[in-house]
């Protein structure tokens, strides 16, 4: 079943709306995308990564999908963003950590990537992480299939060579070439399907490994139903995306995850977690209660935008 003109044209509206409400959303929020301090860090037992450092490597992520689908369309979100992430760099407790912490790499390397393919190339970054590239830091850390696609899609993005696998390789090797039954599959395996998805198609940039586009597509436009029904619009936006990877946007249960996820807007404009309850602190966030629950489902929803949007075009 297809979604008739009359619901694409409501569908757009909807993906228009997700679009630049999370934006705003995202940028009046950047203060939050910060890294710790040193003292915040030691008060956490010296971690290598912590909450914040992964919310601001999540940023980047964002930027990144923004500048490639939406520039033009949110310049001045595009810039804000990007300000930013330059101005955390200045920092010199950031270059600290960095050395103090390799197991850091993929935070670090998402700063550089974004820094990178926006013109603004970090030499000091760059030069650390090719220090560790040729130390062998990638050899010797175990990781899931999902994971791997994950580091190799982030060196590719860095502009930085790899001795791993090949795509097609790596990718009958996860989760997507044996995917649990349906009434079987924990959130956990939902989201290693959506990474390698959307690493492999660098977002909907190139095409899915054609051995499986066919069964993720069926898998994932179900995902979608039974993640309504969860409730779960943070992996409602990232199945979203899939299905546009995945080139499978105008079936009718896309749309369906598409009316859900503009009904989890906020008056703020972020995109509701199902678990958020107001005023309850997440244990051991360093965020406010509301940021902490309710970013990552915005920044999935505000990629997942810019890519319908593109789409469009």
């Amino acid at each position: 079943m297809d979604c008739s003109l009359q619901d694409t044209d409501t569908l757009a509206s909807m993906q228009d709306a997700i679009l630049a409400r999370c934006a705003d959303w995202v940028i009046a929020n950047l203060a939050a995308f910060s890294p710790p301090t040193r003292r915040e860090d030691e008060a956490c037992g010296d971690p290598g990564l912590g909450p914040k450092r992964k919310a601001l490597g999540e940023l980047c992520v964002a930027f990144d999908v923004l500048q490639l689908y939406a520039a033009r369309r949110l310049p001045d979100a595009r810039d804000a963003i990007l300000d930013w992430i330059t101005a955390q760099t200045k920092a010199p407790y950031f270059f600290e950590h960095m050395y103090r912490k390799p197991e850091s790499f993929a935070f670090y390397n998402s700063v550089h990537a974004s820094l990178r393919k926006a013109g603004r190339r970090q030499a000091e970054i760059e030069h650390w992480l090719k220090l560790q590239c040729a130390g062998g830091l990638l050899e010797y850390i175990e990781r899931t299939p999902w994971q791997t696609i994950a580091t190799k899609f982030g060196l590719e993005q860095s502009g930085l060579p790899d001795a791993l696998p090949p795509y097609p390789e790596l990718v009958a090797r996860s989760i997507v070439a044996r995917f649990p039954y349906l009434s079987q599959a924990r959130e956990m395996d939902i989201y290693a399907l959506t990474h390698v998805i959307m690493f492999t198609t660098n977002f909907g940039a190139r095409p899915f490994d054609d051995r499986y586009r066919a069964a993720m597509a069926e898998t994932v436009l179900h995902l979608i139903l039974m993640s309504i029904i969860r409730g779960d619009a943070d992996i409602v936006g990232e199945l979203l995306i899939c299905a546009l990877c995945l080139n499978v946007s105008e079936d009718w249960r896309v749309a369906e995850g598409w009316r859900f996820l503009y009904g989890a807007l906020h008056a703020t404009g972020a995109i509701l977690d199902h678990r958020y309850v107001a005023g309850e602190r997440l244990d051991d966030s360093p965020f406010e209660p509301f940021f902490a629950s309710n970013y990552h489902p915005t920044l999935v929803a505000l990629m997942a935008a810019c890519l319908a949007v593109a789409r469009r075009a």
